[in-house]
């Protein structure tokens, strides 16, 4: 799938900073203050969530914050691709 670039689509949409987005709700709830996504060419490794950056109160709450990250994946397994990222 590397012409596809899977991850890079993944990492584009966890990483997407605007209104509605998984670190919009991070802020809003005072757990994170940035979070950063990339994507990989290589077939080899995958890497898509870098990190997220926690306050005090994200640590804890981590496992509400990790229920948000899988949330997010959920999310992104029953949508259709969106076309806006390409």
């Amino acid at each position: 799938y590397y012409k596809n670039a899977p991850s890079k689509y993944i990492a584009h949409i966890l990483g997407h900073e605007g209104k509605g987005s998984l670190l919009s709700y991070l802020i809003a709830e005072g757990f994170a203050n940035s979070l950063s996504a990339g994507g990989s060419d290589s077939y080899t490794v995958i890497g898509i969530l870098s990190y997220i950056n926690l306050t005090d109160k994200g640590f804890d709450n981590i496992e509400r914050v990790i229920g948000h990250v899988l949330y997010a994946v959920e999310t992104l397994k029953r949508q259709e691709p969106e076309r806006w990222v390409f």
